[in-house]
């Protein structure tokens, strides 16, 4: 439903899920757009005003490819409707949007800047620079491969399925334990 009410049936389309747009690296996500194919759309969700981009979206000629689509509340669904998740950000301790994709078992292209990317292990995409639109160009052609992207999609849902909570505890108290055994071991 969502593909259709953005006239989307027929697209490869990207999502880029945040807020803090050029902190997050839409403008490489739209210099990348503009060198794939004209069916490659990119759907922007989040909490940032759409019209300071507009300009950029002109300017790489992607006009009629970007949509933006707001702060949701249906997230889920969002994730459900698009082929992979692009978060070329240049900084981000944490992007809960790529463990929120992860979950959704969507492919992901982000940076190493962000610090799930080396939570979500090799079947993430993981660029080496923000700024690079060539290799976010490259990375979207490789998961333009439906049975790329549905291999890579399924292996981060695996994944995300690690990291809950009662794992995370159980991780956090093994290392306070440890901590404290060569700190009494130091005595």
């Amino acid at each position: 439903m969502l593909r259709n009410e953005h006239a989307a049936n027929d697209a490869l389309v990207w999502l880029l899920p945040a807020s803090g747009w050029h902190r997050k690296g839409l403008d490489t996500a739209l210099r990348a757009l503009a060198t794939r194919p004209e069916h490659e759309i990119l759907w922007v969700a989040g909490g940032d005003a759409p019209a300071p981009w507009q300009a950029r979206v002109r300017a790489a000629g992607v006009e009629g490819r970007v949509r933006f689509l707001g702060r949701r509340a249906d997230m889920p669904t969002v994730y459900a409707a698009v082929d992979g998740v692009v978060l070329p950000t240049r900084y981000d301790p944490f992007a809960n949007a790529t463990l929120e994709a992860a979950a959704a078992g969507r492919a992901i292209v982000t940076t190493r800047a962000n610090g799930a990317s080396e939570w979500l292990g090799s079947e993430l995409i993981a660029l080496d620079r923000a700024d690079d639109a060539h290799a976010l160009a490259a990375s979207l052609a490789r998961l333009a491969d439906a049975d790329e992207r549905r291999r890579r999609g399924s292996a981060l849902r695996e994944r995300a399925r690690q990291l809950d909570w009662p794992s995370h505890t159980r991780a956090l108290r093994a290392e306070y334990a440890s901590i404290f055994e060569r700190r009494a071991a130091a005595r």
